[in-house]
């Protein structure tokens, strides 16, 4: 989808495979979802065929407290010096009538024994779309640091109930999503290419500026990089960036796509 298109219905493209152009979209988060049994390559999770003798056990008794049609839809158990340390899973249930039925919860795991393994709750979000994202598992800061990307969206046309949460897996669970710049978390994208997966965020105080309506922006990037610990704001590293998102815009401009509904600012 090219900047400052609004077109009927929303797709989300895939976060590593999209294209230049489908970058550059700032509405409803679009990152690649994380199937189940695709954990291959992730320094900081069990792929399948490591995964210990006792996580079936466990993932049928929590399939059971949550009743009849839940669904385990994604599942990272994360690692840190040859131990389990956090299970991350998504649960879907189409046949529910609660609200929401679309659950990530995330555990601290304490293997006492492969007949002894102990849980404990610690963070739990439910909504209309939840999802577990990339670069999860990945060693993304270079040091070992396990964060889990999650993609949580509230429904609806309005983007502000769309966005990307980034919770650090350390001896505590802890929120590394830059909220003290009032922006909104949309992507991890890998811009440069590196493996380092900059946190693109659109900067929605100028949203509805110019026209009513909750997804007419215009909508300014902001990129954030892992530095000293934090995410920092970082848009004069990714002038590149930034060029092809105005070349993009000029040539919605004047170039109009099929099936385009609605034309203005970006």
């Amino acid at each position: 989808m090219v900047l400052g298109i609004v077109t009927v219905g929303i797709v989300n493209h895939p976060a590593e495979a999209r294209d230049r152009k489908s970058l550059q979209y700032l509405g409803e988060t679009g990152g690649d979802e994380i199937p189940l049994d695709d954990m291959q390559h992730r320094a900081l999770a069990y792929s399948a065929s490591e995964r210990p003798q006792w996580l079936n056990r466990i993932l049928a008794k929590l399939q059971a407290r949550r009743g009849p049609g839940a669904e385990l839809a994604q599942m990272v158990l994360f690692r840190q010096n040859g131990k389990p340390t956090y299970l991350v899973l998504g649960w879907r249930n189409d046949n529910s009538s609660d609200d929401p039925n679309n659950v990530v919860e995330i555990h601290r795991v304490h293997v006492v024994s492969q007949r002894k393994v102990l849980l404990h709750k610690l963070w739990q979000a439910g909504e209309f779309s939840v999802r577990i994202v990339e670069p999860t598992g990945h060693d993304v800061y270079g040091n070992g640091l396990p964060a889990v990307f999650i993609e949580v969206g509230s429904g609806g046309s309005g983007y502000s109930g769309y966005e990307l949460l980034v919770l650090r897996l350390g001896r505590t669970l802890s929120s590394l999503t830059p909220t003290e710049y009032r922006v909104r978390p949309i992507i991890a994208a890998d811009l440069l290419e590196d493996g380092r997966h900059a946190l693109v965020a659109s900067d929605d105080r100028w949203a509805q500026y110019f026209y009513g309506c909750g997804q007419c922006g215009p909508f300014i990037p902001a990129v954030f990089v892992w530095r000293y610990g934090r995410y920092k704001p970082a848009c004069r590293d990714f002038r590149r960036y930034f060029q092809e998102r105005i070349a993009l815009f000029e040539s919605a401009i004047h170039t109009p796509a099929e099936g385009d509904t609605w034309r203005g600012p970006a």
